[in-house]
């Protein structure tokens, strides 16, 4: 059962939940109630894993193996990065805010490569050039990127 929609402004009615998991999802309420159940049910079930990811001792498991992984895209000859802006509701004001979505991807494959494909996502509430830097500042490849200015640093 969904909570009762809440006032999120003029002509926006919201609904606020909080899953089991402690996640605090904030939707429209025109959202169809059926299609926001599965979508629930889905990010519950990713949270679970990811829970059960993080849980994992060190050197045992795919933590190990994401580590490993990371490492060896962090010594890559290049890595690809962009950034995608996300429209998210902003409580608080009633409006709409811009944050992003950061990839970083390795795969040199099509070069001979025998180390596996990498990417990982960083999620901001902005899009300053300071995210590129801190994920990117034990890179020794080459930044491939377009030209957004917060990569000059690199």
């Amino acid at each position: 059962m969904l909570p009762a929609p809440s006032s999120a402004g003029p002509g926006r009615e919201q609904i606020r939940i909080e899953l089991p998991s402690g996640v605090r999802l904030t939707v429209d309420a025109s959202v169809d109630a059926e299609a926001l159940s599965r979508v629930i049910g889905g990010v519950e079930h990713l949270v679970a894993i990811l829970t059960q990811r993080a849980q994992e001792p060190a050197g045992i498991g795919t933590g190990a193996v994401a580590m490993r992984g990371l490492e060896a895209g962090l010594t890559a000859t290049k890595i690809h990065t962009d950034d995608t802006p996300v429209p998210m509701l902003d409580p608080g004001r009633g409006k709409t805010a811009t944050d992003s979505i950061w990839a970083y991807v390795v795969d040199d494959r099509s070069a001979g490569a025998t180390t596996p494909p990498l990417v990982w996502y960083q999620f901001t509430q902005d899009r300053t050039g300071s995210y590129p830097q801190q994920q990117l500042a034990s890179v020794t490849g080459f930044p491939q990127a377009d030209g957004y200015s917060g990569y000059d640093k690199l």
